[in-house]
């Protein structure tokens, strides 16, 4: 993914080499004075914006990109439509909330980003490099799906670092998770700076 195709201001607080977090994740605070200015005006000085909700979405998006999920949900939640319940339910599966994630993954309906995501996770070899990650890509991308696999690879990590707990890194499906997990974030945030733009 290349951030500089968003601009010089987006392509400050984007980093193409960030491993997401499947969890809350910690903040990046050394962006947080830069993402407390941006607004869809400065984001999008480089270009006209056509669609101001799909602009602000990018500005949640971005947050959330970043680890500040509570000022990511601020935006989101009051997006009405899909693609406003799609960037809640990213929020709140990374927040830990999994029933309530897949209700806002139910308020998304067929999203335009699914088959983008799908399509995607095809064309990369990385899904495909053993024959576990071969079997969990096999069935596509399920926004549904991905809130159970995460919810399983958080619940054993806290389970296995437990006093007692037993070792169990699942880690085929943690790596499995995180790959989509940053396939479905450019997927969505593409889909809203086009729609924004164009």
């Amino acid at each position: 993914m290349n951030p500089e195709k968003y601009g010089p201001t987006f392509s400050e607080v984007l980093r193409s080499d960030l491993k997401f977090a499947l969890d809350a994740g910690t903040a990046n605070s050394d962006l947080f004075d830069k993402l407390q200015s941006l607004s869809v005006e400065s984001a999008f000085a480089h270009s006209t914006v056509h669609d101001e909700k799909m602009a602000s979405l990018c500005l949640s998006g971005v947050w959330l990109f970043n680890n500040y999920l509570e000022e990511s949900h601020s935006i989101s939640q009051d997006a009405d439509g899909p693609t406003g319940s799609y960037w809640h339910g990213i929020m709140h599966r990374r927040e830990g909330d999994f029933p309530n994630s897949k209700y806002w993954f139910r308020q998304v309906g067929e999203h335009p980003a699914f088959e983008m995501i799908d399509e995607r996770m095809g064309a990369s070899e990385a899904f495909y490099k053993s024959p576990a990650l071969a079997d969990l890509s096999s069935s596509g991308y399920d926004p549904f799906e991905l809130v159970d696999h995460c919810r399983t690879v958080i619940r054993s990590e806290t389970e296995s670092t437990s006093p007692g707990g037993e070792e169990n890194p699942n880690n085929d499906l943690r790596h499995f998770c995180e790959m989509l997990s940053n396939l479905e974030w450019w997927s969505l945030f593409d889909y809203c700076y086009e729609q924004a733009t164009t």
